[in-house]
């Protein structure tokens, strides 16, 4: 399988019961990278009522990273106050500089702490596999499985570790900037992003990262 395209290759399941088929499931190439990103303090944030600002910053991460390769499907997965998005190494770089213009923009514009991580496939002792849910005609959800996902969060939480991990810009680069399209907020757009974490560590559909 086209490491590159891996995700878009996978035929769609078309009933919840199938996710449980691992037919229906690959595995995430090894140079491939995990992103994450989740608002530090969420739950206060949103009980002091910037419900709609952590959400926006979330999926924020998402729209950044399909903006750099809008032909190519990535997996990802929303989590309300982040996400989880696998890319291919090749967009490494253009990862780096649209994740810390999204931290910039959650600093600056909204006064939220946007903690970002890219985490290398290699550096994860656990697997990732990646299968897709048909929500409808145009929609497939990402499905995550394995324990990869878990463990790469740990990672990036790890205050001896985390630094390690930090997006870091381009060589040359002074600046970071990303294209900006809009972000629906609607109630029925974000149900279809949620994540939930079953024993088997799985990532589907939702509840907001602590």
């Amino acid at each position: 399988m086209d490491a590159p395209n891996f995700y878009a290759a996978l035929p769609p399941m078309r009933r919840l019961r199938q996710i449980v088929d691992d037919e229906f499931f690959a595995p995430v190439p090894p140079d491939w990278w995990i992103v994450i990103s989740d608002v530090v303090n969420s739950t206060q944030h949103i009980e002091a009522g910037l419900y709609k600002e952590v959400n926006l910053m979330g999926a924020s991460t998402i729209v950044a990273l399909l903006n750099l390769t809008p032909n190519h499907e990535l997996p990802f997965v929303f989590g309300g106050d982040g996400a989880t998005v696998l890319i291919p190494d090749a967009l490494r770089e253009q990862a780096a500089a649209a994740l810390l213009s999204v931290q910039s923009m959650a600093a600056v514009s909204f006064n939220l702490d946007l903690r970002v991580g890219m985490v290398p496939m290699s550096a994860v002792a656990k697997p990732i596999w990646v299968g897709k849910l048909a929500i409808s005609e145009h929609y497939n959800q990402a499905v995550f499985k394995g324990g990869g996902v878990t463990a790469a969060t740990d990672l990036i939480k790890d205050g001896e570790r985390r630094d390690s991990y930090q997006p870091q810009l381009p060589r040359g680069s002074t600046h970071c900037r990303s294209n900006w399209v809009g972000v629906s907020l609607a109630g029925d757009r974000q149900s279809l992003c949620r994540k939930c974490e079953f024993d088997c560590d799985w990532h589907h559909a939702n509840g907001n990262r602590k």
